[in-house]
């Protein structure tokens, strides 16, 4: 009863405020159309974010603070002693995977070598425009075999499915990560045109999913033209009848048009208020015009209830009172959905709902002003039996008896159709509603039906519940990009070539340890075999540590350099620096130790 309180209350405000809409239709109308303008300014300051890692990172991913850690306390110098193993974060680099087009397929026969080496020597030799001045870049490329077969017995390799080339570019300063990306884009022009009667390239960069990313955004509008007219259309036929004074075509298109000034306000206001687009808001409009336009049928329908034969102003009431219950629920819910979605950590998505909830909002509030105010004047125009198109007068069908088919076809209409004598109303019931009244409602009651219907609800409910067992965490690189961008044939080559091979995980202890100390070493091991020991790598065979090295290092040598030990925390930390460091060979302990002054 509480319940049923709050929808009667509801349907009083809703019918005063309909009546007090008719009474003033201009006002709702220009300060509609004031508003979505005003606010669609706001479109001058798009601003759109295409970075993968600020949209779908979590803003308290536990990463991007470990990274913060490492970039403190492990600095890197890429020019003096650049290590691709670590690498924090993508920086600048381009990639190409090569394959054969010989009948073997195997990458390592001398003709497919052979234009391998001269696509690398192009590759290293593509010179880039900066300011007039043409630069060339020096770059770090170390190559990797994919799917590779060896000789019976050895450990040589006979054969390989894949060459995949990385170049590894500077990003010490901002002037070297300003040259850089222009080499990036200098390579991505050069592998448009690039052809080869021995091999096939795909490529791909730092910065080519983010390019393709943000090139979505633009690829998405003639889609959402073609939806925009598909729901004019269809809206425009689902408003029409034979009755050309009941016909409501224009309606139809106008609320169509509300629901896109309901996108351009709330795109507006949110770039007013500094929400960045991306490319999953890209979704956002599609959504909000499907919202729009089922509103738009409910109040249609609401208006065809009401009497005929009533004012303007009591049918405005009664519409409103009989539609404003449900697009108030129906925005209430879908408020919640997205609002909660709001709160998510995950910057891509929270955007997306923030675009939505604003779409969303604005859709019901220019649904109960600026539509609102065109159902009074068309609904004026319905009242004094005027013509859909020419708005003029009309004869009803029985005042033109005696005209040609013609006309009486597309000249005559009658308001007050479905009226009786006595003034009761029968409203004409569409098709499709005595369809289902008359035959699917009771073929659909048969009790050899309904056995039917559970069985197929059961075997659905039995496919959903083993479909979510089969959800995996992650995302696949490929599927951010459009279907035919270069960057979704690299990624399938990457994950059928060297899918098997992940990142490498750095294990840092922060926290100094003596490590002189024999307990201390048989901890830090432990904690490296638990890691080594896991399914998702490959062992120790695998793995880098510095004080393996060191101490086998120690091991090997101590009989043959007096006073090499590592036993004592004195010798243990002298002949760490020299001689061990100080050796050519242990370039890669060095940058993990000697900036941080033994912190790890």
């Amino acid at each position: 009863m509480a319940f049923d309180g709050i929808e009667k209350a509801i349907r009083r405000l809703f019918r005063q405020y309909g009546r007090f809409l008719a009474r003033h239709p201009l006002s709702f109308l220009l300060l509609s159309i004031l508003v979505a303008g005003g606010l669609g300014a706001g479109m001058y300051f798009l601003d759109t974010e295409s970075s993968l890692e600020d949209l779908y990172a979590p803003d308290n991913a536990r990463g991007k603070t470990e990274r913060a850690y490492v970039q403190q306390h492990f600095p890197t110098n890429d020019s003096a002693t650049f290590q691709a193993t670590r690498l924090i974060n993508l920086g600048r680099s381009a990639s190409v995977i090569i394959t054969s087009k010989g009948s073997n397929g195997n990458v390592l026969s001398s003709t497919t070598l052979a234009a391998i080496d001269s696509f690398n020597t192009a590759i290293k030799g593509i010179q880039a425009e900066v300011s007039e001045k043409t630069i060339s870049i020096q770059i770090y490329a170390p190559g990797t075999l994919g799917s590779p077969t060896l000789k019976t017995g050895t450990d040589i390799v006979k054969t390989a499915k894949s060459f995949r080339l990385d170049y590894h570019l500077r990003t010490d300063s901002p002037s070297d990560d300003k040259l850089s990306e222009k080499w990036e884009l200098a390579v991505l022009s050069y592998m448009e045109k690039f052809k080869s009667n021995y091999i096939n390239v795909c490529y791909s960069t730092s910065v080519a999913l983010e390019s393709e990313l943000a090139a979505l955004t633009t690829r998405v509008i003639p889609l959402f033209s073609i939806t925009f007219t598909v729901l004019i259309t269809f809206s425009i036929l689902s408003c029409m009848m034979l009755d050309m004074v009941r016909t409501k075509p224009w309606l139809g298109m106008l609320g169509v048009l509300s629901a896109g000034m309901a996108i351009v306000a709330s795109m507006g206001l949110c770039l007013y208020c500094g929400v960045k687009f991306n490319s999953v808001v890209a979704a956002m409009p599609f959504l909000a015009l499907g919202i729009g336009v089922d509103d738009l049928f409910v109040m249609l329908a609401a208006w065809r209830k009401t009497h005929p034969g009533g004012s303007v102003e009591d049918r405005m009431g009664d519409t409103y009172a009989e539609a404003a219950v449900s697009i108030t629920i129906t925005t209430v819910t879908d408020g919640l959905a997205f609002g909660i979605g709001a709160i998510t950590p995950i910057p891509a998505v929270r955007a997306f709902c923030i675009f939505t909830l604003t779409a969303v909002l604005f859709d019901y509030l220019f649904q109960i002003t600026f539509f609102g105010a065109c159902m009074v004047y068309i609904g004026h125009r319905e009242k004094g039996n005027r013509h859909a198109m020419t708005c003029m007068r009309v004869p009803t069908p029985k005042e033109a008896k005696g005209r040609s088919g013609c006309f009486r076809a597309m000249c005559t209409g009658n308001a007050m159709a479905g009226v009786g004598e006595k003034g009761e109303y029968h409203d004409s019931d569409h098709a499709v509603m005595v369809f289902f009244r008359k035959h699917f409602g009771p073929f659909i009651t048969k009790w050899w039906v309904k056995v039917i219907v559970l069985l197929i609800y059961g075997a659905y409910l039995g496919c959903a519940i083993w479909g979510c067992t089969q959800v995996r965490q992650g995302i696949r690189l490929s599927r951010l990009a459009a279907d035919d961008s270069y960057v979704v044939d690299f990624y399938d080559k990457q994950d059928q070539y060297y899918g098997e091979y992940g990142p490498r995980v750095a294990v840092i202890i922060a926290q100094p340890l003596n490590y002189w100390e024999e307990s201390t070493r048989d901890q830090v091991e432990k904690l490296l075999a638990k890691f080594e020991d896991t399914d998702y790598t490959f062992g120790k065979t695998e793995s880098e540590s510095w004080l393996r090295d060191y101490l086998a290092f120690v091991n090997q040598y101590s009989g043959a350099i007096p006073g090499l030990s590592a036993a004592t925390k004195s010798s243990f930390l002298s002949n760490l620096y020299d001689p061990f460091l100080k050796n050519a060979a242990f370039e890669r302990p060095k940058t993990w130790l000697t900036q941080t002054e033994s912190k790890s």
